[in-house]
């Protein structure tokens, strides 16, 4: 069976990107980027669910979380004439590799899914390209998500807060009891994803068109962090 020489992309999304030339039919070559314990698992939901369908899992996994050092060995691989069926892809490069004519369109397997009616619009965005659907969405992740200890929620007689004024009662409390309110992993580029939901969400999408760190948060704000 002779496949496209064009390829999908699932992003946010893997992107699903037929090779020029299968080994064989009933081979998904897929390529990504998730290779901690917890990307694991979602990644072995993937191949159990490929497997059930009788076809034989390939993978190759590369560490990069999108950036340069995945994308340069998948566009080695595209100009070398080896696409893999399956790649994973972040956002704007779905569109980037839509716009040179490389990706499988998914409009049947959309239209038969409900994917339009089902999937949020920004991510329909992101996965379509003309108004063609050219990517599968499989995972949706931002900045501004907080993960909250529920069983010390539920002992101080807290909830989960919704506006910047209920996260810093709920922090103001937990450190009351003697919690620590908030940790951060230190790693590089976390602390400025943590702080940016709050210029938007204090002051409007306005205050995010300068630096984010040309704004000056309060002590209010900076002791949360302390």
């Amino acid at each position: 069976m002779r496949l496209s020489s064009r390829f999908v992309l699932i992003g946010l999304l893997l992107c699903e990107l037929a090779a020029a030339e299968a080994p064989s039919a009933s081979r998904v070559d897929v390529m990504h980027w998730w290779v901690s314990a917890g990307e694991r698992n979602s990644i072995n939901a993937m191949r159990q669910h490929i497997e059930h369908q009788g076809l034989v899992w390939h993978e190759e996994a590369v560490a990069g979380s999108g950036t340069n050092r995945f994308s340069d060995e998948l566009r080695q691989r595209v100009a070398d004439g080896k696409p893999p069926m399956a790649a994973q892809a972040i956002g704007y490069d779905i569109q980037d590799w839509a716009r040179q004519g490389q990706l499988v369109m998914l409009d049947d397997i959309a239209r038969e899914q409900q994917w339009d009616e089902v999937i949020p619009f920004a991510i329909q965005h992101l996965s379509k390209y003309q108004d063609h659907w050219v990517a599968t969405p499989v995972n949706a992740h931002s900045t501004n998500w907080l993960w909250v200890n529920h069983a010390q929620l539920t002992r101080l007689g807290l909830k989960q807060p919704d506006t910047w004024p209920d996260l810093i009662a709920m922090l103001d409390s937990a450190k009351a009891a003697g919690l620590i309110p908030i940790r951060l992993d230190m790693k590089r580029g976390s602390t400025p994803c943590c702080l940016n939901p709050w210029p938007p969400g204090q002051a409007g999408l306005s205050s995010i068109a300068g630096p984010l760190w040309s704004l000056r948060p309060t002590r209010r704000i900076s002791r949360c962090f302390s």
